[in-house]
Formats: structure tokens, C-alpha cells, sequence
């Protein structure tokens, strides 16, 4: 009970001082008034009483100034009088001030920036997953002499087909779960009048168990909703998606969006904040049934066809453990690489020299430690660091001039009893209190350099957050405190270490030359970081300048792209030719459009790649390299300005 009263005194010392100061100043006058009472009676007159009663009691400030050190808050008085003090200071230089913030908010702005983004990509797992650790993406790793590789070294991919998953998923069982999902596309999602844009993804009905999620409303998919011959007509919609679109209105459960041509009956909403495993978030989840029909080249529907591909592949593995993972998935992967070649499983084809790896929940960083893609955030880290040791540097040398301006004042208050500590805890809470301002400026500049930069690095990418969150926050405002101080930290001991009486003399310098080689060295510093900066910027743009120069084998500057997207009911599978002959037809219509000189059709835009393949000859070693192919119309050498 003493403890729980000793706090709650503590408490009413902090937040409610003038109440206790009140309470004091009634018991004081109550004991001066007894004791002056106590005098009458012993044959005093009364101003006499008072006077002795008074003497008897002791100097009142000193003894509230007691009373007031006894509660324990007494550096919190302190704090709030030095805080005062150092606002009405600042407010009386805006010129000083201004600087002082901005070139902070400049400094810190520019590392929230660069963490915002490099944090999103590198640092944070999904949001809303149980069990990070547990969790791992799976590749196919392949092997520089393999000929379905071609690219002459080691290659990792993360794309696998619907036959490897279910042998993989089934043989895993009771050794690590399974689940696949298909990257987020763009789509227009309807209810009655209104339309939403939205992203959808397709995914395997254990996809939220092997996460560990929980639905915030509703259920998600159930195995017997699996199948993937059929389409259920069911959706989970993104929280996200259910706060934009629905209000959050309690009877989203049940009720029916439209997408394409096709109906689907919205049976949960996935929890606040998962958006799925990519940058790119996802709004709305639909099951594998759910995707259009199509076959490959050889007439297989998609969940039946080994070239089919674009599923990405995550485990959850007891304890972090995938030995098993990968001792299980490796012979399958094999067997089927080589069933997909034609060849013998036996032997040492390279086809059947891949493996599978596993690799972070983070995607970034992929199946290996680290990514060449970390060691360019990693750099551009490091040069928002430079910017910010130059923003500290130079905040430093505006603190020495202010506080050589303000050496008489030190001198004086010094001489008048103020102690050093004191003038110490003054200078660093005018440091704090810059710092706190320079920080929330650095807030609003982080907030538009990252997102800046995400368009910059990242064009193609919608994020699931935005560039400011609470942990770019906190990072902002930490590294704002840190800055702050430490660029007060040099002026603060320099001007608190003034020689009294030198200072005080008139037309004395005091300890001018230590402040002049404090300021020239923090000059040269931010030179040569500046230098450093200046030649690598310089750097950089020639190396862009020399890549946007670089010959490209075509006329890229007088090329536009563009592709066809159908209805999901306007062309099924069953009519595969009139798709097909869809193209040529708007082809011809794009090719009167006015400022159109020709068109040309190809499967794949140039320099995006091209589709692997390989070519055997008894005569030739298995290992030669295997080529990429590109499906195209006459017209394309003469379109594209190939020669």
C-alpha cells in the first residue's frame, strides 16, 4: 500500500504541481498562524508574534524549494523551465532556427526515405503471418551447365507448375506444409453501379493455414472448395479492400461481387494488414479453380501441363527446419525435369542436376544470403549516411557560432551561480527541442522522398504500406534525437567551459581559437564528405548517361507496346483460334491509327527475355547451351528497325 501511494504522490509531483504548491502554501500559513497564536498567549503583541513565528519557521522559497526536491520532481520543474527558456531563445533567431531545421529535416529526411523503402523490401516479413521463422519460399535451383539454364551461370527459380506442387504437396505431407498462390493482377471488381479497382490473386486452399492466418469475418476457402477442375464462384476480400469498398459493413459475408463476367460470393475478409506475400499487395483471393481455362502448346489444361509455370511456392517447416523440404523435393523436381525433357532420370544429364532450395519469407532476399540487389540498397544506404554526417556537421558549426555569440550570457549566469550542469542540460534540451521540430519536418520529407523513391526504384510496384509507417516513424525520430544531440553535444561543452573573467572583459575573445579549430575541422569534414557525394553523383549519371546512349538493336524511341486482354467468357479455350486471330485484326486497326507508320506482332516485347528451349542432335554434347526463342510476324525486323 505504501509503494501504491508513493507512486500516486510521484504522479500528482508531475502532472499536478500547483494543486500540491496550494496545499503547501495552506499548511505553511496554518503552522505560521498557530505558532504566531501560541506567541499572543505568551504576552506578545501580535506583530511581534508573526515576526518571531516567521524567524522560527525559516526562509519560505527555501523551504517549498525543499518541500519541491523532496517530491522527486524536481529535474522535471528543471526540464520544463529550461524547455521555455530555450524556445523563447530560439523564437527570437527564426533565421537560425529555420536553417538549423531544415538541413536537419533534410539530412534525417533523406535516411527515413532510403529506410522506408529498404526496410519494405529487406527487413519486414508479410505483415499479418504467425511464425515468420517457420515460413520459407521455395526455387528450383539450377546449375550453370544444366541446358534448360543457358545463361552460363547459377540460376534460382521461383516459378513452378501445378503437377511438381501437388506431387510435392503430397509427398511434404506430415514434413512441412504446402501452398502455392499466382502473382496479383490488375481487375475491376463490381457490386451493382459501383466498380473498385482491386488485385487479385489466385490461391490454394491451404495458403492462409500454411501462413497461420485467421480471417477477421467469415472462414476462408475449405479443402472441399479445392478442386481445381471446378470454380467454386467464392472470394476472400483483403481488409483493405472491405474498409474502401464495403464500409466495413458486418454483411460483406455472403454478398456477390463481379469480376470479368463471372459472379463470385465474397465468404471472408483475411485480417487488418495482410496483403500478401509480395510488395504488390492483393485485395481480393481467389481459388486455383477460379482461373480462366486455358491449355498449353500441347492441349493440356493448365493444372495438368509441366510448362504451364507461374506459380511461387511457400512452406512452413517445423522449428525452421527444411532438410527434409529439401531432401524430399529434390528427387521430385528432378524426375520431373527430366520426364519434361524426354530423358532417363538415371545418368548425368544436367537437366537433372537441379535441387530445391529454399529461401527467406522476405522475397528480396531470395534463396541466398545476400542478394547483389542488398548490396545496391546497402550503398545507397550509405550515401543517405554520408548526406546525413554532412547535415550534422554542418548543424554543429551553426551551434558553435550561436554559442560564441552567446558567451557573455554564459559568463554572466555562470558568475551569478548558475552551474555548469545546469548551462549543459539548457544547451541540450535547445538541441532536443531542434531536433524535435527538424524531426517532424523530416516526417513530411521522408514521407514524399519514399515515396519518390519506391516510383523511382520501383515503378511497377504498388506497396502494400505507404512509405511512412511507425517503424520509418520511430527510425525518423530516433535518428532526428541522435543527430540533434550530437551536433549540440561539441557547442555544448565549449560553451559551457568559458573562463569567467576573460569573458566578461570587454573586447575579449575567451576561447575563440579552440572554437575556430573546432569550425575548421567540421568545414573540412563536410568538404570532403561533399566531394565524395559530388563525385559519385557525377559517376552515376554518366553511367546512366553511357546506358541510355548504349545500342539496343532497335528504335526504341519510336516503339510503343501493347497487348490484348479478353473477357474471361468472351473467348474460351474452345475457341482458341479466334482469340489467336484477334491479334492481327487489331493489329490492322492500330496501324491507321494517325502517326502509326507500321505494326508488328511477337509473343514477347524485345529485350524482356524470351522463352527457353533446347536443341538436341545426337551428334552434339548434351551440355551445349540451351536458346531462348521469340514467336514473330514478318513485319518485325522492318517495325522495330532490326538489321
Amino acid at each position: 500500500m505504501g509503494i501504491i501511494r508513493a507512486i500516486w504522490f510521484r504522479m500528482r509531483a508531475l502532472f499536478d504541481r500547483r494543486a500540491l504548491d496550494s496545499e503547501l502554501d495552506l499548511e505553511m500559513r496554518d503552522h505560521i498562524e498557530r505558532e504566531t497564536r501560541a506567541n499572543i498567549t505568551r504576552g506578545m503583541s501580535p506583530a511581534e508574534a508573526r515576526r518571531v513565528a516567521l524567524a522560527a519557521f525559516g526562509g519560505l522559497q527555501q523551504f517549498k524549494e525543499e518541500t519541491r526536491d523532496a517530491r522527486g520532481a524536481h529535474w522535471f520543474d528543471a526540464l520544463r523551465q529550461d524547455a521555455a527558456h530555450a524556445a523563447r531563445s530560439l523564437l527570437k533567431s527564426p533565421g537560425f532556427t529555420a536553417t538549423v531545421v531544415i538541413t536537419l529535416a533534410l539530412g534525417v529526411g533523406a535516411n527515413a526515405a532510403v529506410y522506408s523503402v529498404l526496410q519494405r523490401i529487406y527487413l519486414r516479413e508479410p505483415a499479418g503471418i504467425a511464425k515468420g521463422s517457420e515460413l520459407r519460399r521455395v526455387y528450383e535451383r539450377l546449375p550453370a551447365k544444366a541446358n534448360m539454364n543457358g545463361s552460363g551461370h547459377e540460376m534460382f527459380v521461383e516459378w513452378f507448375d501445378y503437377p511438381e506442387f501437388s506431387a510435392l504437396h503430397d509427398e511434404l505431407r506430415g514434413h512441412a506444409e504446402l501452398a502455392i498462390y499466382k502473382p496479383t493482377d490488375s481487375v475491376a471488381v463490381k457490386e451493382g453501379d459501383n466498380v473498385w479497382p482491386a488485385r487479385e490473386t489466385f490461391v490454394s486452399s491451404d495458403f492462409f493455414s500454411t501462413l497461420g492466418i485467421t480471417p477477421a469475418r467469415g472462414r476462408f476457402f475449405a479443402p472441399n472448395e479445392s478442386a481445381v477442375e471446378n470454380d467454386p464462384g467464392i472470394a476472400v476480400i483483403s481488409y483493405a479492400l472491405w474498409d474502401r469498398a464495403f464500409a466495413k459493413d458486418p454483411s460483406v459475408i455472403g454478398r456477390t461481387v463481379q469480376i470479368g463476367k463471372r459472379q463470385f460470393a465474397i465468404v471472408g475478409v483475411s485480417p487488418g494488414g495482410f496483403t500478401g506475400l509480395d510488395l504488390s499487395r492483393a485485395e481480393i483471393f481467389l481459388p486455383l479453380g477460379a482461373i480462366v481455362e486455358r491449355k498449353d502448346f500441347r492441349g493440356n489444361p493448365w493444372y495438368a501441363s509441366k510448362t504451364e509455370s507461374y506459380f511461387r511456392m511457400v512452406a512452413r517447416v517445423p522449428a525452421g527446419d527444411d532438410r527434409q523440404l529439401i531432401a524430399i523435393g529434390t528427387p521430385i523436381n528432378r524426375r520431373f525435369n527430366a520426364d519434361n525433357r524426354g530423358q532417363a532420370l538415371e545418368g548425368t544429364k544436367p537437366d537433372t542436376l537441379s535441387s530445391i532450395v529454399t529461401g527467406s519469407i522476405i522475397a528480396a532476399l531470395g534463396p541466398v544470403d545476400s542478394p547483389k540487389e542488398y548490396a545496391v540498397g546497402l550503398r545507397v544506404a550509405g550515401v543517405a549516411a554520408i548526406v546525413l554526417l554532412i547535415a550534422c556537421a554542418n548543424i554543429a558549426n551553426l551551434l558553435l557560432v550561436r554559442a560564441s555569440q552567446r558567451r557573455h550570457e554564459v559568463a554572466i549566469r555562470l558568475a551569478l551561480g548558475v552551474s555548469r550542469a545546469r548551462l549543459t542540460a539548457q544547451f541540450l534540451t535547445e538541441g532536443l527541442i531542434l531536433a524535435g521540430a527538424g524531426g517532424v519536418a523530416a516526417i513530411v520529407f521522408a514521407a514524399w522522398g519514399g515515396t519518390a523513391l519506391r516510383h523511382l526504384i520501383l515503378p511497377t510496384t504498388r506497396f502494400a504500406t505507404s512509405a511512412i509507417d511507425l517503424p520509418v516513424l520511430g527510425f525518423t525520430l530516433a535518428v532526428a534525437v541522435i543527430t540533434g544531440l550530437a551536433a549540440a553535444m561539441v557547442p555544448t561543452v565549449q560553451g559551457t567551459s568559458v573562463d569567467i573573467v576573460k569573458s566578461l572583459k570587454p573586447g575579449t575573445r575567451g576561447a575563440g581559437r579552440a572554437r575556430s579549430r573546432t569550425r575548421s575541422t567540421l568545414l573540412a569534414a563536410q568538404t570532403a564528405l561533399s566531394l565524395v557525394l559530388l563525385a559519385g553523383a557525377g559517376l552515376f549519371v554518366r553511367s546512366l548517361q553511357r546506358i541510355h546512349s548504349a545500342p539496343v538493336g532497335y528504335a526504341a524511341d519510336e516503339l510503343a507496346f501493347a497487348t490484348l486482354r479478353f473477357d474471361d467468357d468472351a473467348t474460351p479455350n474452345a475457341h482458341r483460334a479466334e482469340r489467336i486471330a484477334a491479334f492481327p485484326r487489331a493489329a490492322q486497326r492500330v496501324a491507321t491509327a494517325p502517326g502509326v507508320v507500321g505494326v508488328a506482332l511477337a509473343y514477347i516485347t524485345p529485350l524482356q527475355g524470351g522463352i527457353w528451349t533446347s536443341v538436341w542432335k545426337p551428334d552434339i554434347d548434351s551440355e551445349m547451351p540451351a536458346p531462348q526463342y521469340n514467336a514473330v510476324s514478318p513485319e518485325f525486323f522492318s517495325v522495330t528497325g532490326v538489321r
